[in-house]
């Protein structure tokens, strides 16, 4: 998004002089050349706007971006991975501190005030995609379905004009699917996500002995009932996934 640090700060004024009760903004770390005392400074500046919701995100350069384009050409250097954990937890850290705790690994926000939107796709709910791009799950007659969208206005328009709507892939997710999709999303929550329903709801089970092992390793918590990663688990969700689903 292309702003200006002043320009930030005057949309947060101007949503504060509208009314708007619940506050929220976006945070990226981790950006090309930053240190730990940059960090800080962008951390202190965003609890001091005093948002009700803070998205924190470490920069990623996923394919098909400028950026990654970029880090590809040598005209970007992707931050040492050690430096960007430590900025990760550093944050955490802070932001718990000013009364903002992290209910998903991202994403932090005052009690009572995380989004509604987002949990729903965190605890796997269902979530219709309709405008141009938008992906949706919805589940019909007992089978959860994957769909998509144009993803250009102009055709999605068109589409919709000539056929009532703009999904170009509607495709069943399998049990399995479903299984890995609705770990991944549960375990991104501090809350965790509840085995025996994960478990009963695919035909799937994990193996105890691969939480356990997990478990002694400070890096889940289960108690029979709700899987959760812990603080040091949350740095690590891809080797837990994996670990867990091979």
């Amino acid at each position: 998004r292309q702003h200006s640090v002043e320009e930030s700060r005057q949309a947060i004024r101007a949503g504060r002089a509208a009314g708007f009760a619940n506050l929220s903004i976006d945070l990226i770390y981790a950006v090309p050349g930053q240190d730990r005392e940059s960090c800080e400074a962008d951390i202190l500046a965003a609890i001091a706007a005093a948002p009700d919701h803070v998205s924190a995100y470490c920069l990623t350069y996923e394919e098909g971006t400028p950026f990654h384009a970029a880090l590809a050409r040598g005209l970007m250097k992707e931050l040492d991975p050690d430096l960007a954990s430590a900025m990760f937890e550093h944050t955490q850290q802070r932001m718990e501190a000013a009364g903002l705790p992290a209910y998903e690994i991202s994403n932090h926000a005052r009690p009572g005030e995380g989004s509604r939107h987002n949990l729903l796709y965190w605890r796997y709910g269902d979530y219709v995609g309709i405008g141009p791009g938008a992906h949706g799950r919805i589940s019909i007659g007992g089978q959860r379905t994957a769909t998509e969208t144009e993803r250009s206005p102009e055709r999605w328009l068109a589409r919709v004009s000539a056929e009532g709507q703009g999904v170009t892939k509607w495709d069943p997710v399998s049990l399995e699917d479903q299984f890995s999709e609705a770990l991944l999303m549960g375990l991104r929550l501090r809350e965790g996500i509840e085995l025996p329903w994960l478990e009963g709801r695919c035909g799937r089970s994990l193996s105890r002995d691969r939480i356990d092992a997990l478990v002694a390793r400070d890096l889940l918590a289960f108690d029979g009932q709700t899987l959760a990663t812990t603080k040091s688990g949350r740095l690590v969700l891809n080797a837990i996934l994996k670990a867990l689903l091979a």
